[in-house]
């Protein structure tokens, strides 16, 4: 399972634009998708809420609420909508969010 975090400081940057638009590439390309809304705006959210149902599947969560609780096992790719850095501060659920930015990522090499 592989994570993409989308972060950035400054809000109305294009931080769900971007999540949204990998998460429809990836489900396209026949990967499964979750797509982590962490920011309580809820714009990736909403965006899933409208995607047509003929379309590839993405998984939607609320993560903002309750972290990756609910995140699917069979999940391929987590995309990551992290909120405005300030917002994030003041989150309950900020922790998860720093707790995955810290987190250091290992990239496999090609042989």
């Amino acid at each position: 399972m592989r994570h993409i975090m989308v972060m950035n400081a400054k809000g109305g940057c294009g931080k769900s634009t971007l999540a949204t638009n990998l998460a429809s590439y990836y489900a396209g390309e026949g990967y499964a998708v979750a797509l982590a809304d962490f920011d309580p705006q809820r714009s990736s959210l909403d965006w899933a809420a409208l995607r047509p149902p003929e379309y590839p599947a993405v998984h939607a969560i609320a993560a903002y609420e309750d972290g990756l609780r609910s995140l699917p096992r069979n999940a391929d790719y987590v995309i990551i909508d992290a909120p405005p850095a300030r917002m994030a501060r003041n989150s309950p659920s900020s922790s998860g969010v720093r707790r995955a930015s810290s987190c250091r990522c290992s990239r496999r090499r090609s042989t």
